[in-house]
């Protein structure tokens, strides 16, 4: 059983990140203009910037793009907790009175969980040092 399992498992996390990368890309590709370059130079920055806007490209600043970073990869964590929690369960349930099994689903619950509370911690005391970082220093962003 647990062959099959690692089968699932291997093709959704494959799934998923295929998303995670192809998704991106046709999105960029799917906001493409076909806009003609401009005849004189002197206008080009506004051309740019129109085909800018019209991209849906965006100047962020980086702690945006470190909060986003952030955001993906808590996303991800929870994914894994998830998919972790329903295998401990799946793995209890058909353990029909093994020890051993329902061992092995205890502590890969107690495991997962243990693991996204150290995440969630880590991400929490790094939020508050950063925000009284910044309020003391008085840097409030942009």
């Amino acid at each position: 059983m647990s062959k099959l399992f690692k089968k699932v498992a291997f093709i959704l996390l494959a799934t998923f990140f295929v998303f995670l990368i192809a998704c991106p890309i046709y999105l960029a590709q799917a906001n493409k203009s076909e806009q003609p370059a401009p005849k004189n130079l002197s206008n080009a920055g506004d051309e740019l910037k129109k085909i800018e806007i019209s991209s849906g490209y965006q100047d962020r600043p980086l702690e945006e793009i470190v909060g986003l970073v952030i955001k993906s990869v808590l996303s991800i964590v929870g994914v894994i907790f998830l998919i972790l929690t329903v295998y401990a369960g799946f793995v209890w349930m058909t353990a029909n009175g093994n020890e051993e099994r329902i061992k092995k689903a205890q502590s890969t619950l107690r495991r997962s969980t243990i693991g996204l509370s150290v995440t969630l911690a880590a991400y929490a005391i790094t939020y508050f040092v950063v925000e009284g970082l910044t309020k003391a220093s008085g840097y409030l962003g942009g």
